[in-house]
């Protein structure tokens, strides 16, 4: 998933990762907000990974969803923000590593 142009909102049907068992957002050039729920490809656990800086360095995800992936979340650059303790999958390590950013709670 890749905002080219112009901030995504995505809030309808839940998102299923797909075979992968990966779903990488990139945010390199708008914020994407995705309040429907993420959960596990069929096959198992599956994971999300944050990617993306964007040209002021600071692109956002932000996760409002009742999500249930159970792979971890992996914040490879940028901010992700779980808009809400419920968006945080209660199953799965969440990887912050230095430089990036993680928001609980807050828009």
């Amino acid at each position: 998933m890749n905002a080219n142009t112009g901030a995504w909102t995505i809030q309808s049907n839940t998102l299923t990762i797909g075979a992968a068992k990966e779903l990488v957002v990139n945010t390199a050039n708008q914020a994407i907000i995705i309040h429907s729920a993420i959960q596990d490809n069929g096959g198992g656990a599956s994971s999300l990974t944050k990617t993306g800086l964007g040209n002021n360095g600071g692109m956002v995800l932000s996760l409002g969803g009742v999500n249930t992936y159970t792979g971890g979340t992996h914040v490879s650059a940028g901010v992700l923000t779980f808009l809400n303790t419920s968006a945080k999958p209660a199953v799965g390590a969440v990887t912050v590593p230095a430089g990036t950013t993680l928001g609980l709670g807050v828009a």
